[in-house]
């Protein structure tokens, strides 16, 4: 299987790219929403899609009325016969389902409790990333951009056809941050080393590193934490709970250990 390494940091702040075939972990925790089924689609079943918005959306598998599934959370996507509602599940398999063709109470309405996979709860994914940064790395050197990911769906930012676990863009540095520009979950901007606010940054954002500098991401890591209006961002590859955005893990600024490198700001959009 072909790999998709990022180049290799000589430095103690690793890169956050992956190599393909290593073992596969489960997907973060998240709170769901149980006790509904698939309903009259006359034995057609209910197609799982990748996107809620598009018709032409690839299809997961597809459920037979009767399955049980578990709901994650939902958004206001493609009307489906009145209904706009679509939940995105975790059970039986991971992806989005119509209301229209569920047992769920009313219609056209989300389930009593549920999230809008649109909304962003920062402090949610730092307690995740707080809690766990010192796990296992599943991508062992290269566990940067799997760690932010996780964190990022336990804040709500809804998986994507294309940013799912264990994707490319699920692993790669550059590519996570072309995932979330495109599906407008973030902006991005070029920090200055001598802005020690990071542009502003809040908890829940995401720093990009560009060590070469060539244009594209070798590094991410989750703000944390805001110490006299500097970002303490948490990481993975090498595991550091928190460190000042600007300097690496042994306190050096990372402008002198890393010339020429460039630094972005991810700002997670709500």
């Amino acid at each position: 299987m072909s790999s998709i390494l990022q180049r290799t940091s000589l430095q103690v702040i690793a890169i956050g790219g992956l190599a393909i075939g290593l073992m596969l972990s489960p997907v973060p925790a998240e709170a769901t929403w149980d006790g509904y089924r698939v309903t009259g689609t006359g034995g057609v079943g209910l197609k799982v899609r990748t996107d809620p918005y598009n018709s032409g959306a690839g299809v997961v598998t597809v459920l037979s009325d009767g399955t049980a599934f578990s709901a994650v959370c939902a958004v206001r996507a493609r009307d489906v016969l009145g209904n706009t509602v679509w939940h995105r599940i975790s059970a039986p398999v991971q992806g989005w389902i119509s209301d229209y063709y569920t047992t769920t109470p009313g219609f056209n309405q989300y389930i009593p409790g549920e999230l809008d996979c649109n909304q962003y709860n920062r402090a949610s994914a730092t307690s995740w990333a707080l809690a766990h940064w010192n796990d296992p790395e599943y991508y062992p050197g290269n566990d940067c951009t799997w760690f932010v990911s996780q964190a990022l769906w336990i804040g709500g930012l809804p998986q994507t056809a294309t940013w799912y676990p264990h994707s490319v863009e699920a692993v790669n540095a550059d590519s996570f941050k072309n995932a979330l520009v495109r599906a407008n979950f973030a902006t991005i901007r070029e920090l200055s080393w001598s802005d020690y606010t990071a542009g502003g940054a809040q908890i829940g954002d995401v720093i990009g590193y560009d060590w070469n500098p060539d244009g594209r991401f070798d590094h991410v890591a989750i703000v944390t934490s805001i110490s006299s209006q500097i970002p303490i961002v948490t990481q993975h590859s090498v595991a550091n709970p928190g460190r000042q955005w600007w300097k690496d893990s042994n306190g050096n600024l990372l402008q002198n250990s890393m010339p020429g490198s460039r630094v972005y700001l991810l700002h997670v959009v709500p």
